[in-house]
């Protein structure tokens, strides 16, 4: 019999531990620009790659969600034939409208970047994300392949080393002398992609021996299309939720604005580098258990998921909300520290995001990617009144609240549909022991930081060990950590099949 405890947690360490590594590295590529670019320029750079990420979502089209499931539903199923066209059909299509969307792009980049971004410095860089965008979206299919195929150690490695290549170009290119400017960065990233899709690419010819002769099945393609137009407008939601803001901002308030909302935004959403991770793991295996038809593991499984991620999660958003000035200041200098109240409003919304988005996902393999739609397009009207009310009157703390609340109203609703479907065993109590855990870490900090008078870095390290240990004390006490638990998820770890 599978063991699904032991994949699971196997697969989550690769991919938590090499997404870690990739958050880190893309700290490190932030920090660089942030310390080596003036703030327009920093400001100008993500303002044109958020652009050139909305764009590529119409490149996916929603296709990478039905690739990783027939993946994995037909390699469990053995029909190999089937599980062939479920690769080659999506990917076709991705790469045909990935290339008419990079040659739009370039075509409009002179009426963009006088029209958007107000500069004609962009043209050129606009021209150069359209040909990232196709590379992009290669790397991102040989990612998915990985995922179908549960290779997860090699979904960690090349997510690690898409990051990592990028700040190795750019270290090489600051080392080299190249000119600080928003040219330095755009040409890292176009050749950290090209130089990772080629390490990556041979890996492929592991998988041969599932491939056969390609041979179209108007059905199949009929369910891959359904799946993928239901799994593109949900995408086409997050996108607008994680985007828009900058959008606005990049047309309501100044370039610096923008440079310091992408200090501040990218920072919190590091702690969403575990949920992300869990739902690498997640999607493939929620579609193996939901075709076999295992739905009490499924339960169970969603429930111990949903109750370690907040026990987990909880202590390091508190570090971002109760020592916002010290870690923006350490990481990328005074100039950026003004954008503290809304890492403290974001980091609030990391909770949200971290219950909520890991139901969307359970929601969409299962095979329910419409119900999802509707959740995440409640979500997105609301996104988008409120940025166009908040953002002209609070600037980035405006963006903030918003994409909190819309976090939480994914949460509230994906909690409610996916219990039509999966009945999983919830209840308040245990959210209030947690909040009363998180009270108790913030009145050691207050308590540590009172009784000290040193160096703001020292004591923010000294405050932070004592804080956790009294909050996995009181968790411990209030049984939401289980020592019984903890046994068994290290045993199935180190099992060996």
């Amino acid at each position: 019999m599978t063991n699904y405890l032991s994949r699971g947690l196997k697969g989550l360490f690769f991919i938590f531990t090499f997404t870690f590594l990739a958050y880190l590295t893309g700290y490190v590529t932030r920090t660089l620009l942030a310390r080596n670019l003036e703030t327009s320029q920093f400001g100008l750079f993500y303002a044109v790659y958020t652009l050139i990420m909305f764009a590529t979502i119409f490149a996916y089209f929603g296709f990478g969600a039905p690739l990783v499931k027939y993946i994995v539903e037909f390699k469990a199923k053995k029909k190999y034939e089937k599980l062939t066209f479920s690769i080659f059909f999506p990917t076709l299509i991705m790469a045909s409208l990935a290339i008419i969307i990079s040659i739009f792009l370039f075509l409009s980049s002179n009426f963009l970047a006088i029209n958007f971004f107000k500069t004609l410095e962009a043209l050129f860089i606009i021209r150069l994300f359209s040909i990232v965008m196709i590379l992009t979206v290669i790397f991102h299919t040989l990612n998915l392949i990985f995922k179908g195929f549960q290779d997860f150690f090699f979904v960690g490695l090349s997510t690690f080393f898409g990051k990592f290549s990028f700040t190795i170009f750019v270290i090489l290119f600051l080392l080299l002398g190249f000119e600080k400017n928003v040219y330095l960065p755009t040409y890292a990233i176009l050749f950290g992609f090209v130089l990772t899709i080629l390490l990556f690419l041979p890996r492929l010819l592991k998988y041969k021996g599932y491939f056969r002769k390609i041979k179209f099945s108007s059905d199949l393609a009929k369910k891959i299309k359904n799946f993928a137009f239901a799994s593109f407008l949900a995408s086409i939601g997050l996108l607008i939720i994680g985007y828009v803001d900058t959008l606005m901002l990049t047309y309501f308030r100044s370039l610096e604005e923008v440079g310091i909302y992408n200090v501040v935004l990218p920072t919190v959403m590091v702690l969403s580098m575990f949920t992300q991770s869990v739902r690498s793991v997640l999607a493939p295996m929620v579609s193996e258990l939901w075709a076999k038809n295992l739905k009490e593991r499924l339960s169970n499984g969603i429930k111990i998921l949903r109750d370690y991620s907040l026990v987990l999660i909880v202590p390091m958003i508190l570090v971002l909300f109760v020592f916002p000035k010290p870690i923006i200041t350490l990481l990328f200098g005074a100039k950026y520290v003004s954008g503290y109240l809304a890492m403290q409003i974001l980091s609030i919304g990391i909770v949200f995001f971290t219950i909520g988005f890991m139901d969307i996902i359970i929601i969409r393999f299962i095979g329910k990617p419409k119900e999802t739609t509707k959740i995440i397009f409640i979500a997105v009207i609301f996104n988008v009144i409120a940025n166009l009310i908040l953002i002209p009157l609070f600037g980035i703390n405006g963006a903030a609240i918003t994409t909190t609340l819309s976090y939480f109203i994914v949460m509230i609703l994906s909690s409610v549909k996916l219990n039509h479907f999966v009945k999983v065993k919830s209840s308040l109590s245990f959210w209030f022991k947690v909040i009363f855990a998180a009270v108790f870490f913030v009145i050691t900090v207050a308590i540590v930081k009172a009784l000290l008078n040193i160096n703001q870095f020292v004591e923010a390290a000294i405050c932070l060990i004592l804080a956790t240990a009294v909050y996995l004390g009181i968790c411990y006490m209030l049984n939401l950590i289980k020592i019984k638990e903890v046994k068994l998820f290290l045993r199935s770890f180190l099992l060996r099949k």
